[in-house]
C-alpha cells in the first residue's frame, strides 16, 4: 500500500461500506514484517511479498484461484498490472529527491549514470526471476551509452565526490549511515547505488 492517504485506514473501514458482492482482498508488499503481516491479516484475504522468488503479479492471481478464488475476473488482474505499473511510475520522483537529499549535483553527467542505476535495479527487484536481465548495472549502463564500464564509474564517483566536498561532515553522517571508503572518504558509486536503492525500497 502506497500512495496518499492510509491503507489501514482505508481496509477498516471497507466492511463498512454497502458491497453487494465481497471483493477478494490482497496485498503485495516490499516489507518483511511480523507485525506488520499480523495487522493486516486481520482486514486482508492475502498478503503477497513482492521479493519472494517468482512474485509476479501473475503468480498472485494463479494462487488465488488454486486457494480456491476462482472468481477472479479479468477486472482484477488488470488492476494489479496498473498497481505495479504505478509503482514503477513512482520511482523518477523518488530517485530525485533521494539524490538531491544526498547532495548529487544535475550539473554532472554521473547524476545521470547514477539516476539510471537505481531506476533499472528497482525495475529488476519487481520482476519474477525468470525476466530478470542477466546484466549487473555497470554493464548495462555500458551497453545503453555504449561506453566503457570504467568510463561510467569515473563519472558516477565525480559526482559522489563533488557531493561529499560540498556537504557539510555532520550532514553527511546524519543522511548518509552506510560506511564509506576509508581511504578516500566517499562511497565507492556501487555501494552508493545500492545504498539509495535499498533506502527507496523501505519508503515505498
Amino acid at each position: 500500500m502506497s500512495g496518499d492517504g492510509s491503507g489501514f485506514k482505508f481496509l477498516s473501514e471497507l466492511p463498512k461500506l454497502n458491497i453487494i458482492s465481497k471483493p477478494i482482498i490482497a496485498v503485495n508488499t516490499n516489507k518483511k514484517s511480523k507485525k506488520l503481516y499480523s495487522k493486516l491479516d486481520t482486514v486482508t484475504d492475502f498478503i503477497f511479498y513482492k521479493r519472494q522468488k517468482n512474485y509476479s503479479p501473475q503468480m498472485v492471481i494463479d494462487d488465488i484461484i488454486f486457494l480456491g478464488f476462482d472468481d477472479v475476473s479479468e477486472e482484477t488482474t488488470v488492476l494489479l498490472d496498473k498497481i505495479e505499473e504505478k509503482q514503477n511510475n513512482m520511482f523518477p520522483k523518488l530517485i530525485d529527491s533521494t539524490l538531491d537529499y544526498l547532495g548529487i549535483s544535475h550539473k554532472y553527467k554521473g547524476r545521470n549514470y547514477i539516476y539510471e542505476a537505481i531506476d533499472y535495479l528497482l525495475k529488476e527487484d519487481n520482476k519474477p526471476n525468470h525476466e530478470k536481465s542477466k546484466f549487473s548495472f555497470p554493464e548495462y549502463l555500458a551497453q545503453k551509452h555504449k561506453m566503457s564500464s570504467a568510463g561510467i564509474n569515473k563519472a558516477m564517483q565525480a559526482a559522489i565526490n563533488e557531493a561529499w566536498r560540498n556537504t557539510d561532515p555532520d550532514e553527511l553522517i546524519e543522511k548518509y549511515t552506510q560506511k564509506v571508503n576509508y581511504n578516500t572518504g566517499t562511497p565507492y558509486p556501487s555501494e552508493f547505488v545500492y545504498y539509495c536503492v535499498k533506502k527507496i525500497n523501505e519508503s515505498i
